[in-house]
């Protein structure tokens, strides 16, 4: 057990440190390759959305990753527990849904602030 925490405070801090790069990186990682075709007021606001949903797009992907790495210990059990199981199932998939809507409503910000919409990114 002691080893599970350890990798959830492992993967935590790297999403903590991975929102510590800046916007404008962060972007570019996250697959904006067309940031650097804005114009400097777009990259503003785009930055400014990004950067207001980004804490909370982080902390739902380290959830997800804990409750994946909890599963997968569960499932390579001994013995295995299947209403444990079946809990963090679903919990998992709720975690991805809330992931999945606050994508989608940092798309719908960004359209409504008049920013060209670049597809569903694999990225926070």
């Amino acid at each position: 057990m002691r080893w599970f925490l350890g990798i959830i405070v492992v993967g935590f801090v790297l999403a903590l440190l991975g929102g510590l790069r800046g916007p404008a990186a962060a972007l570019a990682a996250d697959g904006w390759s067309s940031y650097g075709q804005l114009s400097p007021e777009q990259q503003r606001q785009l930055q400014e959305i990004y950067s207001d949903y980004a804490g909370r797009l982080y902390t739902l992907k380290a959830e997800i990753a804990a409750k994946r790495a909890d599963l997968e210990a569960r499932l390579a059990a001994p013995s295995v527990e299947s209403e444990a199981i079946d809990r963090l199932v679903e919990e998992l998939n709720a975690l991805k849904g809330e992931l999945f809507a606050e994508r989608v409503d940092m798309i719908v910000e960004m359209r409504r602030k008049g920013l060209p919409y670049f597809g569903m990114r694999p990225g926070p």
